[in-house]
Formats: structure tokens, C-alpha cells, sequence
């Protein structure tokens, strides 16, 4: 596991909705034939619209048993593994990623839920390989670079960090809260404050709910206040 002092780096969202959502749109438009029962994408969506509505338990019980029905459906695998990461079964996670993977090379939500892993099992080198790997196959995918990113704060490399985030917004168009929340971390890590204070509150400004960057925000804002009394 990655030390709670370093583990920030690659927190996402807590709701686990917005996780699973990561694999809905690559297979939802997918038409079911009128003489079938429903496709593998509409028995995932069907599961992931009433995720944030169930215990965990329950939907890792239910993604199990989708994967058992569709071991092919790559979605699927990876909706899978990221509720199994959640609920802590690591090991059924990085099987079904690693099927994933040999079923789709590239696979960006794969992809960056197997860095994670790799990351957190202390295995920086063979994460920064995944993202190597999966770069070559999908330059254009800004997720990739937040996760290279992401290692390189790991690993202190700061500038390469903030390259990192400055072509992942140069993918996306836009600024995103995961990247502004990336940007804090590396400014904090510096010892800009003003610029980690800054980046923080873009974040919550785009992701109110993102308890990491508000609890952050709200230190440099203390730490701000103090400073400043006469």
C-alpha cells in the first residue's frame, strides 16, 4: 500500500458512482437484438444507475455475477474491479484488469485502475510501465496523463508532474478538478502556498464534493490566517 503521507497523490472521488461511471459510456450505446434478452452494456448500466442507491456489498455481489455472465465484456471487467479495489478484494481486482487488458490493450479506466494498483503495491517502476505502455496506444487520453502525474509526485519529480497535468489539460480543453487538485499538491509540495491555496479551491469550485482538496483548502487557509495576525 502506498504510505498515508504520499497516498493523496492518486485519491479519486469517495462517491462510488462516479468510480463505476467511468466504464459506462464505452459500452451503453451498444443496440440489443430484438430476439435476445439484454445486451451486456444494458445489464451493466441497469446495475451502475442504481449504484450510489445499494450497499457495496451488494453491487460487488452483482458485478461478480455480471462478469461471470460477460467475461468478455471489457466494461464490465473494469466496473468490476473497481468496486472489488473499493471493497477491498485487490487481488480479483487486478485478474479481472489483467483480463481486460489482454482483451483490449490500451483500455484507459483499465489502464489507470492497474496503475493504481501497482502504485499502491509499491511498484512505482511497473506502473510508470503501464502508462508507458498504454500511451503509445492512446496518446490523446488525458486520464493517462493525470496518472503519470500522479507517479511522478509519488517520486518527487515535480516538473514532470506539472508537464504531465499541462498536456492532460491541453487533451481535455478545459481545466478539470482532478487536475487542479494535482496541480495543489505539487504546489504544496513545493512549498507554494499561495499556488497550492489557489489550486485547491478551483478544485472545489468544479468537485464540491471532493473532501481531500476542501480538508486541504481549509489547512492553507488556517495556516494562511495565522500567519497573518498581528
Amino acid at each position: 500500500m502506498i504510505p498515508p503521507s504520499k497516498r493523496p497523490a492518486v485519491e479519486r472521488a469517495p462517491r462510488m458512482a462516479a468510480l463505476l461511471l467511468l466504464a459506462l459510456p464505452l459500452g451503453a450505446c451498444v443496440s440489443r437484438p430484438l430476439d435476445r434478452g439484454p445486451s451486456p452494456a444494458e445489464r451493466l448500466a441497469t446495475v451502475l444507475e442504481r449504484s450510489d442507491r445499494v450497499q457495496p456489498e451488494r453491487l460487488a455481489r452483482e458485478l461478480r455475477s455480471l462478469s461471470l455472465a460477460s467475461p468478455r465484456h471489457v466494461p464490465t471487467l473494469v466496473a468490476d474491479a473497481a468496486v472489488s479495489i473499493e471493497t477491498g478484494r485487490s487481488q480479483r481486482a487486478r485478474a479481472l484488469l489483467d483480463t481486460a487488458l489482454r482483451l483490449e490493450p490500451g483500455h484507459v479506466d483499465a489502464t489507470v485502475l492497474s496503475v493504481r494498483l501497482a502504485s499502491e503495491a509499491g511498484d512505482l517502476a511497473g506502473a510508470e510501465r503501464r502508462i508507458e505502455a498504454a500511451l503509445v496506444l492512446r496518446p490523446d487520453a488525458a486520464e493517462l496523463y493525470e496518472s503519470r502525474a500522479a507517479l511522478a509526485f509519488l517520486d518527487a519529480r515535480y516538473s514532470d508532474a506539472t508537464r504531465a497535468l499541462d498536456r492532460a489539460h491541453e487533451l481535455t480543453g478545459e481545466e478539470t478538478w482532478s487536475v487542479a487538485y494535482h496541480r495543489g499538491l505539487v504546489a504544496e509540495a513545493r512549498g507554494d502556498r499561495a499556488g497550492a491555496e489557489e489550486a485547491f479551491r478551483r478544485c472545489v469550485e468544479l468537485e464540491p464534493g471532493f473532501e481531500p482538496a476542501a480538508r486541504r483548502l481549509r489547512a492553507l487557509e488556517s495556516q494562511r490566517s495565522r500567519r497573518e495576525r498581528p
